[in-house]
């Protein structure tokens, strides 16, 4: 199927939406399909401008039929061609428009998948926005009882914490993380607590992390910030890096641990 099929379609929707003889309505249902089948193609073949024009009249006869479900669906087939514009304002206005509807229907996971697809727009551009998206998606998914999902949306926010140079928020975050869900957490609360300069938390998290490869690793580096030995902390940190990896937000901890070792030094000099 090519554009032209989806313009012919969009079409026979529009003569079915105007169809009025005598007593008889519209054909508002039977025009939204030919408008759906219409976006689609028109998506397909990466003509958004057309796709959107058509979810558009979609949305429109489902309203007038008070078809929420399917006036959802056509909101986010319109978000989704905003998102793939790179038009991250339309995209986000479709969406809440879904939301609104999805809050009436009591739909929590899929608002919560809606709050989670703003939050990641936010990203790239206003991480305090992203978190508070973020936090807002959790809550949904935490009514549906869905802790993974929700823990997602908690490491985004303790990433964005870090990127925003919030270490005392986001180690929070990453204790009730590493109690939730995986070890490897410890080691991130660890290095928080580092970088904070309270060595004895810091510590505390080693116990629950000792027989992981990082846990082998936080030993390591404790001893190496407990003796200020700048060039000990790196090599074990360059060691690491042959077998394992850092995210952008523990080279970012990491960093600012460094950066105290080296002042610590100074100071002492």
């Amino acid at each position: 199927m090519d554009i032209s099929t989806a313009r012919k379609l969009k079409e026979k929707g529009n003569k079915l939406k105007r169809r009025r003889f005598l007593i008889f309505e519209p054909y508002y249902g039977e025009a939204a399909e030919k408008y759906k089948q219409a976006g689609n193609i028109a998506l397909s073949q990466k003509d958004y401008g057309l796709a959107i024009e058509c979810y558009l009249l979609e949305a429109k006869c489902h309203k007038h039929e008070k078809n929420d479900f399917d006036f959802v669906e056509s909101q986010q087939n319109i978000a989704k061609c905003y998102a793939l514009c790179g038009d991250d304002e339309n995209f986000i206005k479709h969406t809440s428009l879904a939301i609104n509807v999805l809050e009436t229907m009591e739909e929590y996971s899929s608002i919560g998948n809606c709050y989670k697809n703003i939050a990641d727009t936010y990203l790239n551009s206003n991480l305090n926005l992203a978190y508070d998206y973020y936090t807002k998606a959790a809550h949904y998914y935490e009514i549906k009882n869905m802790p993974t999902i929700a823990n997602t949306c908690t490491m985004e926010k303790a990433k964005i914490l870090v990127n925003l140079s919030k270490l005392k928020e986001a180690v929070e975050l990453y204790d009730i993380l590493a109690s939730d869900s995986s070890p490897d957490y410890y080691f991130k609360s660890a290095i928080c607590y580092l970088a904070l300069r309270d060595y004895f938390k810091a510590t505390d998290r080693l116990y629950n992390c000792n027989d992981t490869l990082r846990g082998k690793l936080l030993e390591k580096l404790l001893e190496a910030y407990k003796a200020n030995n700048f060039k000990l902390f790196q090599l074990e940190l360059l060691n690491y890096t042959r077998i394992g990896h850092f995210d952008n937000e523990d080279m970012l901890i990491l960093a600012k641990i460094k950066q105290d070792i080296i002042l610590n030094r100074l100071n002492v000099m």
